[in-house]
């Protein structure tokens, strides 16, 4: 009897290592879950903080063998309501004395104007043409990039470069061909507007707004401003945050001039 007492409680014993092992699992499998589970919601706020929402950008849709005119947002396709006075200069200061009625062409990425018979006519994009000032705007010509709109003046400034751009919805199947813009063609067309942003140096060279091209033109502060960057997580997207970063970029470099 005293032999099959020790064997069960032996077994007893064993049993209960056993079920104790069973039970260390467990809770390190549930411990490891909660950790997973806790290392991703981390994540997903980390990422909620960073993500920035931008509204949709509204889409312009021209039907198959439509021609622009026949659209009804066909006068969107322009930067102002209508044409107005504004001078063009080239790059060697010549600027022209007569006012011409000028306004910017989304769709084509063109500076249109109405020339003696009232017909609207694209400016030639010459390598020579260097700004073009409708009103109180100006927009720099850039023969790489096209018109980009000086949006902040400052020594080294903002410019903002706004087309139409193809959007091809995520419903239909790809094109069947290439579209001709101005042509009509048998696929119905998407179109969404894209603003692209550039720095303009005091030589009125344009640059993609980018972290790299920050620091080469403000190459004697690069410490301070890679701090700011950091402080402020700029988005180099974002228009706001370009223009605090251009207003923060020339106040050192003008604080270090007087």
């Amino acid at each position: 009897m005293s032999g099959f007492k020790l064997i069960f409680s032996n077994y007893s014993f064993l049993k209960i290592i056993s079920y104790m092992g069973y039970c260390m699992k467990n809770l390190a499998l549930c411990f490891i879950l909660c950790y997973v589970q806790y290392g991703l919601a981390q994540s997903a706020n980390k990422s909620e903080r960073n993500t920035i929402s931008r509204p949709a950008s509204k889409v312009f849709i021209l039907p198959a063998n439509a021609s622009l005119k026949s659209v009804p947002w066909r006068d969107s396709i322009y930067r102002f309501p209508s044409f107005e006075d504004g001078r063009i200069s080239l790059a060697t200061g010549y600027s022209p004395n007569e006012n011409v009625k000028f306004n910017y062409n989304l769709y084509f990425g063109q500076m249109d104007y109405i020339d003696g018979n009232g017909d609207t006519v694209e400016v030639k994009p010459i390598k020579e043409l260097r700004m073009v000032k409708i009103n109180e705007h100006s927009f720099l010509y850039d023969y790489n990039f096209g018109y980009i709109e000086v949006i902040l003046q400052l020594p080294v400034a903002l410019g903002a470069l706004e087309i139409f751009m193809d959007k091809l919805p995520s419903n239909v199947p790809p094109y069947s061909g290439a579209g001709v813009r101005g042509v009509p063609c048998g696929f119905a067309r998407h179109y969404i507007t894209s603003r692209r942003y550039y720095f303009i140096s005091i030589e009125n060279r344009a640059y993609p707004s980018k972290k790299s091209t920050i620091l080469k033109l403000f190459y004697d502060y690069k410490r301070q401003i890679r701090a700011y960057l950091v402080e402020n997580n700029i988005d180099f997207e974002r228009e706001n945050d370009l223009k605090k970063l251009l207003t923060f970029c020339n106040h050192l470099d003008q604080k270090n001039h007087y």
